[in-house]
């Protein structure tokens, strides 16, 4: 059992780890984008943007409130650990085949036909991020910080490293979406 010492102890060392991870991660995130928006042009973002607008709504319902959950729930048995991952593969799953079909509309909607493969290449994230739902809010649930902080960290500056990259070489408006998806 753990004590109410050892508890702050790691509450205070997992918001150290977390906050200094993201110091890092922010000032190095905040030089690459600095120079990245000087590499690429304002329709680039404007592209991207209007993908983002779609793909982050559909993001918010993607989890489905399985990663609360399992944070909530100490009690879990090992099997319905797994089953809450393979429902969350298959909620992602069914987020990216509708996404994928709806990507056609959203380029519609912009009037803007280079939309539809950049909503379907960062709805295929999804699939990612459904596989991430059961580990990350394990670590979350046993107060594992540390261990999240380098997670995070290391995709930010994955981000920030490959958008650059990118940018650097001519790869205009891909440089954002592929960064994405990499991280």
């Amino acid at each position: 059992m753990t004590s109410r010492k050892d508890l702050d102890r790691s509450v205070l060392s997992g918001l150290a780890w977390t906050g200094g991870m993201r110091t890092v991660t922010q000032t190095l995130q905040w030089a690459a984008a600095l120079l990245v928006v000087r590499l690429l042009t304002k329709e680039d973002y404007g592209l991207v943007a209007m993908a983002a607008a779609y793909v982050g709504l559909v993001q918010m319902f993607s989890e489905f409130g399985l990663g609360a959950a399992i944070v909530q729930r100490r009690n879990l048995e090992r099997d319905q650990i797994a089953r809450l991952g393979g429902v969350s593969l298959s909620v992602s799953a069914l987020f990216a085949l509708l996404s994928f079909g709806a990507a056609g509309l959203v380029a519609d909607f912009f009037d803007e036909p280079r939309v539809r493969v950049i909503v379907i290449v960062m709805s295929s994230t999804f699939l990612f991020s459904g596989a991430d739902v059961v580990p990350r809010s394990l670590l979350r649930r046993d107060l594992q910080f540390k261990r999240l902080a380098w997670v995070q960290g290391a995709q930010n500056i994955t981000y920030a490293v490959v958008s650059l990259a990118l940018a650097a070489s001519g790869f205009g408006y891909w440089s954002l979406v592929l960064a994405a998806f990499v991280a």
